[in-house]
Formats: C-alpha cells, sequence, structure tokens
C-alpha cells in the first residue's frame, strides 16, 4: 500500500507539472490566435488599434515591458511603432497605413506572450477626396473655427491645370461653388503667391472667385 500511495502521489504530481504546462500553452495559443487574425480593411492613413494580452503578472506593467510591432508594406515601406498599456493586461499599437495594399507585422517584446505576434493589414484606398473635405469643413463650421482655404500651392509641387485654361477656371468655380455657402470661410488665392509673376492672372481669379461667390466672403492670398 504504501508503495501504491507513493506512485500514486508521483503520478499525479506529474499530472498537474503537464496541467500547469498546458495551462501557459493555451495563453500563448490564444494570444497568438487573436492577434494573427487579419484585421479589417484600413483607409489610407487612417488609425487602427491592434490589442495584444498577456497572462503574465508585472508589478508596474507601465514600466516593466514595452511592445513594439514591426510593419513592413508595399514597396518594403518599414514602420516601427511603440504600443502602449491600456490596463487588463492589455496592450495596444496603434497604426495607420501610409500605402494601399497588404501590410504585415510581427511584434517584439521581453514578454514571452507579446513577441513574434504576426499579422496583417490591408490598407484600402480613402473614401473620395471631395467628400472627407465636405466632413472637415463641415467639422470647423460646427467648432466655430475658420476655414482658410487656398485655391493653389505652388510650394509643394501640386500638379495643376496651366493657368488661364477651362481647367483651371472650373477647379475655382467648383470649389467657390461647393464652399460659399460656409460662413466661416476665407477664400485664399495661392499659397506663396509670390512664386505666381503675373498679376493680371491673380486678379482676373480672384474677381472669378467674387463673381462665383453669392455670400462675398472674404478674399486674400498669402505672402504677397
Amino acid at each position: 500500500m504504501g508503495n501504491d500511495g507513493q506512485k500514486e502521489e508521483i503520478v499525479m504530481t506529474f499530472i498537474n507539472q503537464k496541467l500547469a504546462c498546458l495551462k501557459n500553452m493555451i495563453w500563448v495559443v490564444a494570444a497568438l490566435g487573436f492577434a494573427s487574425w487579419a484585421q479589417p480593411n484600413v483607409e489610407l492613413w487612417h488609425p487602427t488599434d491592434l490589442s495584444f494580452t498577456t497572462a503574465t503578472t508585472f508589478a508596474n506593467p507601465f514600466m516593466n515591458v514595452n511592445v513594439n510591432a514591426t510593419f513592413t508594406g508595399p514597396g518594403n515601406i518599414t514602420l516601427k511603432i511603440p504600443g502602449f498599456y491600456v490596463g487588463n493586461n492589455i496592450w495596444k499599437i496603434r497604426f495607420a497605413p501610409t500605402k494601399v495594399g497588404a501590410w504585415t507585422y510581427v511584434t517584439s517584446s521581453a514578454d514571452a506572450q507579446l513577441t513574434n505576434i504576426t499579422g496583417t493589414v490591408n490598407c484600402i484606398p480613402n473614401t473620395a477626396y471631395w467628400v472627407h473635405y465636405d466632413k472637415v469643413i463641415d467639422y470647423l463650421f460646427k467648432k466655430g473655427l475658420v476655414a482658410y482655404i487656398y485655391f493653389k500651392d505652388n510650394a509643394k509641387g501640386v500638379n495643376r491645370p496651366p493657368n488661364g485654361s477651362r481647367e483651371d477656371s472650373l477647379w475655382f468655380v467648383n470649389i467657390t461653388a461647393r464652399y460659399q455657402a460656409y460662413p466661416n470661410i476665407i477664400w485664399s488665392f495661392m499659397k506663396e503667391s509670390y512664386q505666381e509673376p503675373d498679376d493680371q492672372y491673380k486678379h482676373r481669379m480672384m474677381d472669378l472667385i467674387t463673381s462665383k461667390d453669392a455670400y462675398k466672403r472674404m478674399r486674400t492670398t498669402h505672402e504677397d
């Protein structure tokens, strides 16, 4: 009986050790499985949060462990982004893709359950530009902020229609038509307008804005 009792104790000890190991394995697999799911489509330059959880207990999770993720996108673009602690043993990494296409990521951390987690983020094009711009102008209006709208910008290498062309006039007319109703608007002919040497063209386009603006909002220009 003594031998049988000793054998039973050895067997139970072995089983408990295996169960403890299995428990740790389940935690790791669960963490890996959760973070390895493909994320929903994310629009270009829009932030998305990736969450990572560990079973490890830290005296001070803000100080005792760091989590980072390296994102690789189209054309081998690489972004290394640090994570931040949000509570309940959860870390987040806030990522905004800078190019349309598939992005992969891998985490790194001193904590075994927070490192080498991989996943994908699929970046899609933004909503139509002007739909988004409408939201920006409307938001500024509702917050009581002035919207200073440039029609041209020669300092950023923006592709523009030739001066005086039909497309050039349509650009001015459409922007004026789209935003003149907002009382928080100031029209600005151009950023760095000293780079436009044709003063007659400047005056002609400013007059075009006024002719299409029923509310006669303020007009100005920048650096002239």
